[in-house]
């Protein structure tokens, strides 16, 4: 399960497949197990998540 917690925005960074200095971000929460014993409160993970304008390509970076 993930949730969106802000508004998709267009930012300059860097693609990492074509280069292209343009993205589409959002900031997303990520709530994950470690185990396959589902005891006790999820992880909670912090991410800007982008998507290049021009190739398309999606990653994330990951805040602590």
């Amino acid at each position: 399960m993930s949730r969106a917690t802000g508004n998709v925005s267009e930012v300059e960074v860097q693609c990492p497949k074509c280069g292209y200095k343009k993205a589409l971000a959002v900031d997303a929460t990520f709530y994950v197990t470690f185990s396959e014993e589902e005891e006790g409160e999820p992880d909670k993970l912090r991410a800007r998540v982008y998507k290049c304008v021009r190739c398309g390509y999606v990653w994330a970076e990951f805040m602590n």
